[in-house]
């Protein structure tokens, strides 16, 4: 695979397939975090909300609703960040349709990434590029 060491991430080589399996190249970045820096984010997040829910505390009825959302959400939060090792910053690339310029959008690290053309509105696959 080849990859090319960015200061915010990897840059992975793909090809992308639409429906009548034309295919096309491009590139995406990803963000990749290793335990401790994942900590570390959820962790803060985890402050952020329980912060946000003692913030919450002395305004009448709106506590009600916060305090608890804030306490409870800051724990899935911290939980879900804590878990998820990478991310798809996102890439450019050409439309095997209508060679428009393709923009990749962020999303998670689940291969085979799925996108829509802005042009022809066609569905394209996303597949690492294998190297010959």
């Amino acid at each position: 695979m080849a990859t090319d060491l960015l200061t915010n991430g990897l840059v992975l080589k793909v090809t992308i397939i639409d429906r009548n399996a034309k295919q096309t190249q491009g590139e995406v970045r990803v963000q990749t975090w290793d335990k401790k820096t994942r900590t570390k984010r959820a962790l803060k997040t985890l402050g952020y909300c329980w912060l946000g829910a003692i913030c919450a505390v002395p305004f009448p009825i709106v506590h009600l609703v916060l305090v608890p959302g804030l306490l409870i959400g800051g724990v899935v939060g911290a939980y879900l960040i804590s878990s998820q090792e990478s991310v798809v910053l996102g890439g450019k690339g050409t439309c095997p349709s209508c060679l428009a310029v393709l923009d990749i959008v962020r999303g998670p690290d689940k291969w085979p990434l799925s996108d829509m053309c802005a042009k022809c509105q066609g569905m394209v696959t996303i597949e690492k590029a294998l190297d010959v």
